[in-house]
């Protein structure tokens, strides 16, 4: 027997990575499985292909020592070559090492009849001998190997490179050999790479619901999120009704005399805007000097100071047009007033009033703000358009803030006019942000002061409600105010989790998944639904968190 034969007892449930494993931890070129009935490599004739082509690239010779029947044939077909015992196995290896340079005589000599000839390669009716196939079965069984060539192979040396000639059965089968290893590679491919595990923890839970900040910005400082901002410009204008009401007409004027009726005999100033007030109306009049009164002949003799003036009503209507009538002037002392007056000989004429609509302060604000209602759903459609090309950030149309560019009414507040134009140019800007990064950040906040052995569930922030904003567009910042639950949860290691059950069969997962104290119930879904083992590749199976309901 070879001194580098080795003998390695596999497992019932070994699967095909694991057995190939084991053919690069062998030293030497030869091998020795022993496989259990039932077992699972040799019962696929895919997994017994794999394993023959990876042994052949490795260089390395396999026997399978097994006695399932059905093994044995399949073990076969796939050529290797099969015994019942180790022993069996022991004593074909030393057959073969015994006659090394007879074998090797007998491979390199052929037949005078069977060299081929030119006339091999032209067509004929003849029966041709039929290929005489050498399998592994038969170099690990025999003592000695004879390897023939068939005429429907024939090879000769043209330039000394050998040409092959083949007829259409041979290609066929060539073909649909081909697409038989093609399906076997793909198969094996999906075995290895495409099984994959979801599992689901579920883990007792608190929640406490709570307000936090954060801010975005274009340009962020330490604690802050980035930010890209979206712009829109839009304008409109419209025409609205005039609702404001105005009185327009003219004051009544006219003429009165004012006397100083033994006050003082000296002049008596009355600035401009004095007011004269009858029963009926008061009159305002411009700045007069009212001469004193004199007594040229003794105090019997009283001439009383006079001084004819203009006055204005003091607010139109023809209310105003009043008849002749004696005026107090209510600026002065009740004693002044009985010797200083005025009165009017003529009625007060000119006073009109009718009232007109204009444009109230009322009626350009409404329009205004109405126009940019309209511009604000517009924005809001093209600004969630654009954020379609920013996969990576979340649109939020609470984020929106208008900055108003400019706003008039034409004609102006006060204008008499049934109707106006109101235009409004407005810039909104969104505020957007990645939904990993504020989730990375609440969460930091919401560990300060948490428990070591709790952690906070990604769920926590996966809904919120913004209750405030403050925006500062001049810097392209905005602070957000919100409120959420936050849902805190034992601390679990799930890259521990992970690697712990890597390979491992659906029972075992779930065992050692009800081991995990901290976790009150799993699942575990495989797929493809056949597949009853854990993918022994980490990247294909996702853990996930969740809170028991």
């Amino acid at each position: 027997m070879a001194k580098d034969l080795e003998i390695i007892y596999l497992e019932g449930d070994e699967e095909i990575p694991s057995v190939i494993g084991r053919l690069d931890e062998i030293k030497g070129k030869e091998v020795i499985f022993v496989v259990p009935k039932e077992a699972i490599l040799i019962h696929s004739l895919i997994n017994l292909r794999l394993l023959g082509r990876e042994a052949d690239k490795r260089e390395k010779k396999v026997n399978i020592v097994t006695t399932d029947e059905a093994g044995i044939n399949l073990s076969k077909k796939a050529g290797f070559a099969v015994f019942e015992s180790v022993n069996d196995a022991k004593v074909a290896e030393s057959v073969v090492e015994e006659e090394p340079e007879k074998e090797a005589e007998t491979e390199s000599v052929l037949p005078a009849e069977e060299v081929p000839t030119e006339e091999d390669f032209a067509p004929s009716s003849a029966p041709k001998e039929p290929v005489r196939n050498v399998s592994r079965s038969n170099i690990s069984g025999e003592a000695k190997i004879v390897k023939s060539v068939s005429p429907k192979s024939s090879v000769r040396k043209d330039f000394g490179w050998p040409k092959f000639h083949f007829n259409h059965i041979t290609a066929k089968k060539i073909l649909v050999i081909g697409g038989v290893l093609v399906v076997i590679a793909l198969g094996v491919l999906a075995y290895l790479y495409l099984p994959s595990a979801k599992i689901t923890l579920y883990v007792q839970a608190s929640s406490k619901n709570t307000d936090m900040n954060f801010t975005l910005a274009q340009n962020p400082q330490a604690g802050e999120l980035t930010s890209q901002i979206l712009e829109v410009d839009k304008e409109k204008s419209a025409q609205a009704p005039a609702t404001g009401q105005k009185d327009q007409g003219a004051k009544a004027t006219g003429k009165i005399t004012i006397y100083n009726d033994g006050w003082s005999t000296t002049m008596q100033t009355l600035v401009a805007g004095t007011r004269l007030q009858a029963t009926s109306s008061n009159l305002i009049v411009n700045q007069v000097n009212v001469p004193g009164y004199s007594q040229p002949n003794g105090p019997s003799s009283m001439v009383m100071g006079s001084v004819t003036a203009d006055v204005v009503a003091d607010d139109i209507g023809a209310q105003y047009n009043i008849a002749p009538d004696r005026f107090f002037i209510p600026g002065l002392s009740t004693d002044k007033q009985a010797k200083m007056y005025g009165q009017s000989d003529q009625p007060m004429t000119g006073g009109i009033k009718k009232t007109v609509k204009v444009v109230s302060q009322e009626d350009c604000d409404k329009a205004i703000n109405s126009i940019k209602d309209g511009l604000t759903k517009d924005a809001q459609k093209d600004l969630a358009n654009q954020a379609k090309g920013k996969t990576d950030y979340i649109f939020n149309p609470a984020l929106i803030f208008p900055q108003d560019i400019s706003s008039s009414c034409d004609p102006v507040v006060g204008t008499q006019t049934d109707q106006f134009t109101a235009k409004a140019k407005v810039r909104y800007e969104a505020f957007l942000y990645k939904n990993s990064d504020l989730k990375a950040l609440l969460k930091t906040q919401a560990q300060k002061g948490l428990d070591p052995k709790k952690d906070i569930s990604a769920d926590s922030f996966s809904k919120f409600d913004i209750t405030n904003t403050q925006a500062d567009l001049a810097n392209k910042k905005v602070v957000v105010k919100i409120n959420t639950n936050v849902i805190i949860i034992p601390k679990i290691d799930i890259n521990l989790i992970k690697n712990n059950l890597l390979g491992k069969d659906y029972d075992s997962a779930v065992k050692y998944l009800n081991s995990v104290t901290t976790i009150t119930k799993s699942d575990v879904i495989l797929t493809p639904s056949f597949i009853k083992r854990v993918s022994r590749y980490s990247n294909r199976v996702t853990i996930e968190i969740k809170e028991a309901k």
